[in-house]
Formats: structure tokens, sequence, C-alpha cells
């Protein structure tokens, strides 16, 4: 029997929209190792998407605000306040120049905890982008970093102010707490994205974070001294991927002096190491299809 030519056209025309969709996700194929470059782990290949994202994030964060801004000032600045009450007044603790050693603490924590906060979500709350258009998983991780990361740099002025009011000079050395700075953004980013990744398989993840983030931060000098922790307890600072850096960032402020060779060593291999286990996780997660679980 000879099908009409009607028919056939409905027969292909049927076939094509019962095809499930081919969704473009990025490739990693031209790599030989299948590994993900740096220059894609940092969205280098999509600068402008990454900047719009990160001016978006910012208006839509600010908008309709009366302070703006200020608010993540006055957020950090008031813990900052509630701690300096509890512990210095209250408790007695004996620090010297406890104001900028804690607000200095207090901004880096508030990025590092927003950060894995904002990241770790990131992938299931934009999953019907990722399912239609082809952008790169690792761009919302990144622009989270980034859009809290810009918020840290510009709080930085206002340590130097605190330090002045209080006494404390400033000098040359200060100048590498913007280095400690851009590490702290590579860790966070670094975790962010290993993190969001375990998110789509593990959903429960995001109530671990929140108790895991409380943990974290009193087993961090932030609000103490590193010293007032007995030398038998001190090894837990060195698997702590912050347990060195708040340390530096205090001596390098409040001291003004270099911090040791062995706390700068270990917070580079620190950052080092998130970055590639984060670049090692983002590949498997492209082979694997971590799309398909949103």
């Amino acid at each position: 029997m000879v099908l009409r030519p009607f028919f056939i056209f409905k027969l292909v025309l049927c076939r094509d929209l019962c095809r499930p969709p081919k969704l473009n996700l990025p490739s990693i194929s031209a790599n030989p190792l299948n590994m993900v470059s740096f220059w894609h782990l940092f969205c280098l290949h999509k600068k402008f998407l990454v900047y719009n994202m990160v001016v978006r994030n910012l208006k839509i964060k600010y908008r309709r605000s009366m302070l703006g801004f200020l608010w993540t000032l006055l957020i950090p600045v008031s813990q900052a306040a509630i701690y300096y009450l509890v512990f210095q007044r209250i408790m007695k603790v004996q620090i010297d120049h406890y104001v900028p050693f804690i607000l200095s603490g207090i901004l880096f924590w508030v990025f590092l905890s927003n950060t894995l906060n904002e990241s770790t979500e990131s992938l299931l709350a934009n999953c019907h982008l990722l399912s239609k258009i082809p952008i790169p998983l690792q761009t919302f991780p990144w622009v989270a970093s980034l859009s809290h990361g810009l918020n840290l740099f510009l709080a930085l002025p206002v340590i130097f102010a605190v330090m002045l009011l209080n006494g404390i000079p400033l000098r040359p050395i200060n100048g590498l707490v913007f280095g400690f700075a851009l590490e702290i953004l590579i860790i966070a980013y670094s975790l962010g994205l290993i993190l969001s990744v375990v998110m789509v398989y593990f959903r429960d993840l995001r109530y671990l974070l929140n108790l895991g983030l409380q943990l974290l931060m009193y087993g961090t000098p932030i609000l103490y001294e590193e010293k007032m922790i007995p030398e038998s307890f001190r090894w837990l600072l060195w698997i702590n991927p912050v347990g060195t850096l708040f340390p530096s960032i205090h001596q390098v402020l409040i001291e003004g002096t270099w911090p040791q060779p062995s706390a700068l060593l270990i917070t580079l291999g620190w950052t080092v190491g998130l970055l590639l286990l984060a670049r090692e996780v983002l590949s498997r997660a492209l082979r694997k299809g971590v799309v398909e679980w949103l």
C-alpha cells in the first residue's frame, strides 16, 4: 500500500515533537583529561554575562531600600557591637583594641557565610535557566561570590577608619589584608561550588550547612585570639579551611606584623586544594549530567 505524502508528513512531525529536547550543556570533551580549565572555572569566557548578573544581583538586593549598600556595613557593625558588649564588657575578655579586632573578623566571616548560603542554593534556584539556556553551572556560585566579595572589598576602608579611631596607626603591611580577602574569596567560591553540586543530589544539605557554619564560626579565632586555644587543640586550626586565615588577618591589622610562615602556607594550601577539588567536582558533575537531576 502506498502512503500518501500528507500522512508521511504527519508521521515525521509527530516523531519530532515526541523527541525529548536536546540540551546544549557545557562540554568538556575538548579537554583530553575531561577536566574543566581554570579559564572556564572562573567564567572568563562569559565575562559580559557574569558582569550583568552581578549588577542585577546588587540591584535586586538593594531595590527600594532606604539605606542600600549601608546595610552591608550596618549588619556586621551591629553584630560586632553586640559581641563587644558581651565579651569585653560583661565577660571581661582581655584583648587589646577589641573593636577593630572583632570588626575585622566579623566582616570577613559575614562574607564567607553569606556566600556559602547563597552559592549552595544557586543551582536549584536557577534550575529553570539551566534546563533551557546553555549557561555554565559554575556561573551562579561565581556570581554569588563576586557579589558578596564586592561588598567585602568596599567595606575594608571602614576597618582602617576604626583602626585610626582606636589609635592604631596605618602601616604598609596592612595592605596584605587585600590579599587575604582574595584568598577567602577563592575559598568561598570553591566551597560554594562544591556544596551547590552536592545540594542537587542531597537536599538536606541546607540544614546541615547552617549547623556547620555555627560550629565553624566558634571553632575559628574570630571573636577570640589564637593564643586562647590550648596547645593540645591548636592542631584543629590546621584542618579548618579558614583556621589560620583569621589569626593572620588580626596579626596584620592589629599588631602590624607579618603572620607566621606556617600559617601563610596552610592558608595557601587550603586555597589551592579547595580550588582543585572544586574543579574536579565540577568536571565530574558535567560528565554525569547533573542538570538532569535539577
